[in-house]
């Protein structure tokens, strides 16, 4: 019985590690602001993250904090 059940365990976990992988794949999310901070209009600067220059939609961690977006 330990048999079955184990297999049954193994066939469940594979397909739960497909779907993960492909909900990642998927779910790539690549926001990028305008330059101009969606709470106060302030400039933002561009700053390098992983290798890659972004622009932040907020000015600092206050402006993202009060934000609902």
């Amino acid at each position: 019985m330990a048999d079955e059940l184990d297999a049954a365990d193994i066939r469940q976990q594979h397909v739960l590690d497909v779907a993960i992988k492909n909900i990642c794949a998927v779910s790539k999310i690549d926001i990028v602001g305008s330059g101009e901070c969606v709470v106060c209009g302030n400039e933002v600067e561009a700053v390098v993250c992983n290798g890659k220059q972004v622009i932040g939609r907020w000015c600092s961690y206050e402006c993202r904090d009060r934000s609902d977006l």
